[in-house]
């Protein structure tokens, strides 16, 4: 079994025949040079329950037929500033779903994304976009709010999960946290720029805890 931490065991098997631990650890015990590029393949494929007990003997040979077919990283050492940065992560992911939640229900619940001008509403009913005429202007302003809203659920939900259940993995993808950071400096020059004051300070807030999270994975 291996945990979040990276502390992991395996059943022992016979003391008589087989290795005392996984076939895997043993040769990285033994052959120290392997160990860095081995242990985070053993992990996945601990994880995946592909790693079978294997008699000592053929430890070494197993470990290099890993090592000779796979893509090796480097696995994270779980430290303070690493547990900092996935929480800063997740508060971060917090704050957009809560704005996303709040965005969708004023989409379909009350007045919060009406015209103040009755008329105007009327207007965009029956007035369609130059793009086409299978819509108008006010069924497009309900479905363009309401995929805006997923789009910072969506963000919430991965980025959340992430942060809870597969720390190490978030942190080694430069990609993920590349892209969390992007979506988020786009959010806040839009809110800036087309929004108002309420929408701007909550993704700010997502925006500052998020790259406090990455400068803790640089440390």
């Amino acid at each position: 079994m291996c945990d979040e931490y990276f502390s992991c065991w395996v059943p022992l098997g016979s003391a008589n025949d087989l290795a005392p631990q996984s076939s895997v650890t043993s040769a990285i015990h033994q052959h120290p040079r392997l160990g860095h590029s081995l242990f985070p393949v053993y992990l996945t494929q601990l994880r995946a329950g592909s790693v079978r007990t294997i008699p000592r003997q053929d430890s070494l040979r197993y470990a290099l037929s890993i090592r000779s077919s796979a893509t090796f990283a480097t696995v994270p050492k779980v430290t303070f500033l690493n547990i900092l940065a996935t929480s800063l992560f997740l508060a971060s992911a917090v704050v957009m779903s809560l704005l996303g939640i709040a965005h969708l229900l004023f989409t379909f619940y009350g007045p919060k994304l009406r015209p103040r001008d009755p008329d105007l509403r009327t207007r965009m009913e029956t007035v369609s976009p130059i793009i086409s005429r299978e819509t108008s202007m006010w069924r497009a302003w309900i479905g363009f709010n309401a995929s805006h809203s997923f789009g910072a659920l969506l963000f919430g939900a991965i980025y959340g999960y992430l942060s809870l259940l597969h720390r190490a993995f978030l942190l080694q993808s430069t990609f993920l946290l590349s892209v969390g950071l992007l979506l988020l400096v786009g959010y806040v020059v839009l809110a800036k720029r087309y929004w108002f004051s309420t929408p701007f300070r909550g993704v700010v807030l997502a925006a500052v805890l998020y790259v406090f999270g990455l400068l803790a994975t640089l440390q």
